[in-house]
């Protein structure tokens, strides 16, 4: 699986345990910027000192204007969930008729655009073939039955009733490319079926196609007026559930507070799968390539359980401000104070913490350097 850079470079530091940033580089040859990576905390030791109360303000003993810690109260659950993009299913799917049959005429030149001036009362005749996945053509004038039950496809996961879309199908050519929109026609009922040889569109805003030639094959035109035509598709399609992988540190359920963390990761961890109900699955393997399926459900847990085991033992977050600008911090520093500075991150008095700098916000209107910190358990 491709991923751009910068989340392959994201991947590869949470594995190690480490991060990275972008730091100008001052000098005259490029290049501008370079990319340094760090661990937190086993940076450059910085003091943040707030002299003690009753004395003159002195900028030299003195870098702290505003202070603000949440801390993390135990016992307390906390529960990491990371969610991956949706899961995405191919299958072959029949197709229901989407048009109003009282506009239907045995005359074949009211079908064309070329030919009939009035073709948009008419556009959708014979054309519009779709899944009927919202109940839309279900009532009448359509009665095309109840709406597309995907449970089946999407291995009985629960799903709403809404438009979705066809996205290209997942099995792919010799050259590992999608094999796009797989349509197939039927001209005698469903009893044979061939590939459809004439311009369709999918649709965009709900699962069908519309037939786009000029005019209907003679073939088609023939098995509609006999009641014959009907089209079936193989495409993939999104379900409503998301690759997810969940990790406690903790009961649930009890009278212990539960606080969830949550790790949207669309682009990086898939569930793509041809199903059993796709007529490509029964294809020789020879005649096709490899299918662009993937299933990142151990990626994600993996990920996960690194994320817990670096967020969890970060008991308490601060925010400060300076008084003036401070413009050499770097996130990663290790932060400690002077002996004759007041203790507010407790830098001092807990020698069990590590306190890092996590970022660095220089505002040179105010003329205030920003700082988030955060401190951990060693």
């Amino acid at each position: 699986m491709s991923l751009p850079l910068l989340e392959a470079l994201h991947r590869c530091c949470a594995t190690v345990d480490m991060q990275f940033q972008f730091v100008p580089r001052l000098v005259e040859t490029r290049p501008h910027q370079a990319l340094v990576f760090y661990r937190n905390g086993r940076g450059r030791a910085i003091e943040l000192n707030c002299q003690p109360a009753g004395g003159r303000l002195g900028l030299s003993r003195t870098n702290t204007a505003a202070f603000r810690t949440e801390r993390q109260f135990y016992p307390v659950t906390h529960r990491y969930i990371g969610q991956g993009d949706f899961k995405t299913y191919e299958a072959t799917f029949d197709l229901v008729k989407a048009w109003d049959p009282a506009l239907e005429d045995t005359h074949y030149s009211t079908f064309s655009p070329s030919t009939n001036p009035q073709f948009n009362q008419v556009r959708d005749v014979f054309r519009k073939w779709c899944l009927n996945e919202a109940g839309d053509y279900s009532a009448a004038p359509y009665n095309q039955g109840e709406a597309f039950d995907f449970s089946t496809v999407f291995g009985g996961a629960s799903h709403l009733t809404r438009r979705r879309r066809f996205w290209p199908a997942l099995s792919t050519d010799k050259q590992g490319r999608s094999l796009g929109y797989v349509l197939e026609v039927s001209w005698d009922d469903g009893a044979h079926w061939w590939q459809y040889a004439h311009g369709f569109n999918s649709l965009l805003d709900e699962c069908g196609i519309w037939l786009s030639s000029d005019q209907l094959d003679i073939n088609t035109w023939i098995a509609a007026m006999k009641d014959g035509l009907r089209f079936r598709i193989t495409a993939s399609v999104l379900s409503d559930e998301r690759l997810t992988r969940t990790l406690v540190d903790g009961p649930v359920g009890s009278t212990v507070p539960v606080v969830d963390h949550i790790l949207m990761l669309p682009r990086q961890f898939r569930y793509r799968r041809v199903t059993r109900h796709s007529v490509l699955a029964q294809t020789a393997p020879e005649a096709l390539g490899t299918p662009d399926e993937a299933d990142d459900t151990d990626a994600l847990g993996q990920f996960v359980r690194q994320r817990a085991e670096g967020s969890a033992s970060v008991i308490e977050t601060t925010d400060m401000q300076t008084p003036a600008l401070i413009l050499h911090l770097r996130p990663g520093d290790r932060v400690t104070s002077s002996p004759d500075s007041r203790d507010l991150l407790g830098t001092r008095r807990d020698n069990r913490s590590l306190v890092w700098i996590d970022r660095v916000q220089v505002n040179f209107r105010e003329q205030r350097t920003h700082i988030k910190t955060q401190r951990r358990r060693a």
